[in-house]
């Protein structure tokens, strides 16, 4: 297992950056087919036991996104982790190009299941900087729509931006 050294931190930089070099542990599963991926993940997750899951491109997950059974399967098997080691589940989901919603059946029952949904879009005319809107809160009210960017760090920050 690779871990990943930097982009990722929080609180203190220099501490939480440390602290998350520890903890933090991130597999690339390109290179494996998409059933080994989920074999992999599985197997992984059974060792780990982890308390937060990171999904970065969760359609390459599934065979294909719009097969409804398998995308019910594999939301279950979320569900199921979430469930079991008491995990938090995060994942990446890009938009479809045309109409800027989840993709498939994968990304509406994603999206029916989550607690949050949060969409993350490029900020025209501004380098680096991105816009965060709730999109759905179960828990509480959607917060306020907000910029950030990463200016002379690998850690985004608020302040930094025109808001």
């Amino acid at each position: 297992m690779k871990k990943i050294e930097s982009r990722v931190g929080y609180g203190d930089v220099s501490e939480g950056y440390r602290i998350m070099k520890e903890k933090f542990v991130g597999i690339r599963l390109a290179e494996k087919s998409k059933a080994d991926r989920l074999r992999y993940m599985k197997r992984l997750i059974r060792e780990i036991e982890p308390e937060i899951l990171v999904i970065d491109g969760i359609v390459d997950m599934v065979e294909n996104y719009n097969d409804m059974q398998e995308c019910s399967r594999f939301v279950d098997f979320l569900m199921k982790i979430r469930d079991k080691y008491n995990c938090t589940i995060l994942y990446v989901l890009h938009t479809a190009k045309t109409t800027g919603q989840s993709r498939g059946h994968l990304g509406t029952e994603m999206d029916n299941k989550s607690e949050v949904v949060l969409k993350t879009e490029l900020v025209e005319g501004e380098l680096n900087e991105t816009k965060l809107t709730t999109v759905k809160n179960r828990e509480c009210k959607k917060f306020d729509p907000f910029n950030f960017c990463q200016v002379e760090s690998p850690f985004p920050y608020i302040n930094k931006c025109k808001l």
